[in-house]
């Protein structure tokens, strides 16, 4: 016989676990942004609550956090575009501006928070979710959304 011995059943560990742990629900309705967000955050806060049914309401720290640092970036990217790219440094020579690399630094811990939260698609993989194309619309869903849009007077036809 060629190879290792097999383990004792005792030594096994068997293999990762593939079913939930645990099912979450998702939270319903999406609780509204906090007041401290400014236009960056509330639109990300908005989208994400939206679209990502796997939130639970014990993720709305991160959320939160993830929308303010957006916040932050969308200030630093606009007082970048207010100064320009580069600027005078200390003793006149022209320089790239100072907050381009807090910009990036920011960005990156961005990326791993969002990563985190799975609002990327490596932390969706990671996590197990699967995000699927929405199917085409049937032509019964056609004529009852142009009805429903008719009731309300937005489509003349």
């Amino acid at each position: 016989m060629k190879g290792p011995l097999p383990k004792a059943a005792s030594d096994r560990r068997g293999h990762r676990r593939t079913a939930p742990i645990a099912t979450i629900r998702p939270v319903d309705p999406p609780p509204p942004p906090p007041a401290d967000l400014g236009p960056a955050g509330r639109q990300a806060w908005v989208t994400w609550w939206h679209h990502a049914t796997w939130l639970a309401s014990s993720d709305a720290m991160f959320v939160h956090l993830l929308a303010s640092l957006l916040d932050r970036a969308s200030a630093l990217e606009a007082r970048i575009a207010l100064d320009g790219l580069i600027v005078e440094g200390s003793t006149g020579q022209r320089v790239a501006h100072p907050l381009l690399g807090v910009l990036a630094s920011l960005n990156g811990l961005i990326v791993s928070v969002a990563g985190d939260c799975a609002f990327t698609p490596a932390g969706r993989r990671r996590l197990g979710i699967e995000v699927r194309p929405m199917p085409a619309p049937t032509a019964l869903d056609r004529l009852v959304g142009r009805r429903d849009r008719q009731r309300i007077g937005s489509d003349p036809a």
